[in-house]
């Protein structure tokens, strides 16, 4: 008579995949943004694209205001368009008047510039609805005793236990910003404008913000056909 033992576990794996599939859904989910926008563009508009044009992002704060700027910059190099920030070319620790300004711009060729103002700043409160997850886990341990050729006896014991994981029942913060985005001409008419929501999660940086919102208005620009 022939004796085996054997021994079978399972649960664990299960628990580790699906805490690691929670956590990468909270990741995507309360660290993206997602950029709305509306446009409009001036009937008396030239019929000509823009080639090289000046960002100006007036933040207080000079590393905000490089990496806003420079995400409309980079955004704009894919369309062949020269984005140049303006914190670079018109110096936040001096003051300019118009006429200054205008000599700026001449002399450095833009053809024009676009302003993103934000408008407004707020917080929506989201409530997560509580969930939760159960897994098993069971352990067999037992002896197989041949009785003879084709069959067989299994003697054992098993031990089974489940775990629960509780997920929610809290609120959540969800940033949201609107901002407005307007394209000037040399001689400072208003050739095309914008209105945008953009939505965060609880865990979304300002470069994730600026990255959607610059993506969002350059290929409205585009759309619109004042980019090539």
């Amino acid at each position: 008579m022939k004796k085996e033992k054997i021994t079978d576990n399972y649960g664990y794996e299960r628990i580790i995949i699906s805490f690691i599939s929670l956590m990468v859904f909270i990741a995507f989910t309360w660290g993206c943004a997602t950029t709305s926008i509306t446009s409009i563009k001036d009937p008396s508009a030239s019929t000509e694209t823009f080639h090289r044009i000046l960002v100006v992002v007036p933040l207080n704060d000079i590393e905000s205001r490089q990496k806003a700027e420079t995400a409309f910059t980079e955004r704009l190099s894919k369309y062949n368009v020269e984005g140049i920030t303006s914190i670079n070319l018109l110096l936040p620790t001096r003051q300019y008047n118009k006429e200054e300004i205008s000599k700026i711009l001449s002399a450095n060729k833009i053809d024009g510039v676009l302003t993103v103002i934000l408008t407004d700043a707020y917080v929506k409160n989201v409530y997560i609805p509580q969930s939760s997850t159960t897994w098993g886990q069971s352990n067999i341990t037992g002896n197989v005793y041949a009785t003879s050729p084709n069959t067989a006896t299994l003697s054992g014991t098993i031990n089974s236990s489940s775990y629960t994981q509780n997920f929610g029942g809290f609120t959540v913060g969800m940033p949201r910003l609107r901002y407005e985005i307007r394209l000037y001409s040399p001689n400072g008419n208003t050739v095309w404008m914008s209105t945008s929501l953009t939505k965060g999660g609880a865990l979304t940086k300002f470069e994730t913000f600026m990255n959607s919102l610059a993506e969002a208005s350059i290929e409205k620009l585009k759309n619109d056909g004042l980019l090539k």
